[in-house]
């Protein structure tokens, strides 16, 4: 297993999605293609900054990484057992706001690698990039994968 990730490790082409941030509704929620929205309560006043500036909510943009993550988890040269896969950690960072109408690139590679007593960890980053080329998130998702 360490061999096929390190293999691959750091090699930036390798995995990427393409989403077009839409608008879900009459009122502007945002929403990823397959991704279901949901509508935010009425009577809550901090639903109306994100009507109004139609910027897109931490979980819909996170939700573009775990897209680009899913690819390297699923790809068929690592043929990771996923019985054994364990997600341990996740970190993000927002470089620039995505709003609705965006069309944004997520790339996905191989970072830090690193045997334990009791796993095999491994990062999976990504940096989302804005179709005129600014990086708008960045993450970080640590796998574990048990021995045995």
């Amino acid at each position: 297993m360490l061999a096929r990730l390190a293999a691959l490790q750091g090699r930036r082409g390798l995995w990427r999605t393409h989403e077009v941030i839409a608008p879900a509704d009459a009122i502007g929620h945002a929403r990823l293609s397959g991704v279901r929205a949901e509508r935010p309560d009425v009577n809550d006043p901090g639903g109306k900054g994100f009507m109004d500036t139609q910027d897109v909510p931490p979980s819909l943009a996170a939700a573009l990484t775990m897209r680009a993550v899913l690819g390297v988890l699923r790809d068929r040269r690592l043929d990771l057992p996923f019985d054994h896969n364990v997600h341990a950690a996740q970190s993000l960072a927002w470089h620039a706001p995505i709003t609705v109408g965006a069309s944004i690139e997520t790339r996905a590679w191989i970072g830090r690698i690193k045997e334990g007593a009791r796993a095999l960890f491994f990062d999976v980053e990504t940096e989302s990039i804005t179709e005129d080329g600014r990086i708008c998130l960045r993450g970080t998702s640590t796998q574990a994968l048990r021995h045995g």
